[in-house]
């Protein structure tokens, strides 16, 4: 797998030279994980974009969600498609291409924390002050601009030949951050309920989400951090396993939406006709579709 994340401790990479790319069989694998991964979120999006009873503000930041999921796959997979069969690569190619993967993960950590945030707020707390549709519109496109900053920056930096990896280190400094809030706000569930005697609430799907999310990238956040922190290697095979868990979380997700969300499950299970044709459900069907 190629990485540039050495670059911040390592010797500047010459721009003039060409670095070589081999193709293996974990490479392939991880290209059709990546495909098979985008086909997922595609889904997602469809199914919430075709239905106006899912247009809801958490499927909002859920759809946002998979739209930077996708655009992450999609440059994963070029990389390992496009470069493995290409002998040479240019630096600024891989520069580009590489800053530009780790400054799209950003919105996806950041719509996923704030998926979590406005849940938290909305079930033991006091709700986001930004509930209006302005409000969701300011705040996708706040982390939609910076991301978008981060990146073009970053590539301007690599086409002038200037070693300074932006995107990379704005990722590791989110990375860490999401993770820990996430944990924070875990605690404080568990305080609230077990210390506060706050009811547990019905409405867990944001959490089921998010945990799972924590979860599926949990090893590759710890490989991370342990070889930044801590300095010990490890082998790339691993490495590549741990991208791999977290790549699968779009199938992890599309399976909890089925299972946890009844109204997605049945527009998914319309989309395909697997839906039994009532008047009722035809009258439901006709109510409830839309343009996002």
């Amino acid at each position: 797998m190629m990485e540039l994340s050495n670059n911040t401790f390592a010797e500047t990479l010459a721009s003039d030279e060409g670095y070589g790319s081999a193709t293996s069989s974990w490479d392939v694998l991880k290209a059709a994980l990546c495909l098979l991964c985008g086909l997922a979120n595609i889904l997602i999006i469809y199914v919430i974009a075709r239905n106006s009873a899912l247009q809801t503000r958490p499927n909002a930041y859920l759809a946002n969600w998979c739209i930077s999921s996708c655009i992450i796959l999609i440059l994963s997979s070029t990389q390992l498609g496009l470069f493995g069969s290409t002998e040479d690569i240019s630096y600024e190619l891989l520069c580009v291409t590489e800053e530009s993967h780790y400054g799209m993960i950003i919105p996806n950590l950041l719509f996923v924390l704030v998926l979590f945030l406005e849940w938290y707020s909305g079930s033991y707390g006091r709700p986001c002050c930004l509930t209006s549709r302005l409000g969701l519109v300011a705040i996708v496109a706040l982390i939609w601009t910076v991301a978008l900053i981060i990146s073009a920056a970053s590539a301007t930096f690599c086409i002038l030949d200037m070693s300074y990896p932006l995107s990379l280190i704005s990722f590791n400094l989110v990375y860490i951050s999401v993770f820990v809030v996430i944990i924070f706000v875990h605690v404080l569930r568990i305080i609230m309920i077990k210390i506060f005697n706050k009811p547990p609430v019905k409405n867990k799907l944001e959490l089921v989400l998010v945990t799972s999310y924590f979860f599926c990238w949990l090893p590759n956040f710890l490989l991370i951090y342990g070889q930044m922190f801590f300095g010990f290697s490890v082998s790339p095979t691993l490495e590549l396993v741990t991208y791999f868990c977290g790549y699968a979380h779009s199938f992890v997700m599309l399976i909890l939406l089925y299972f946890c969300d009844k109204c997605f499950k049945m527009h998914l299970r319309d989309l395909f006709g697997l839906t039994e044709k009532t008047p009722q459900s035809i009258l439901h069907k006709e109510q409830n579709t839309g343009l996002l």
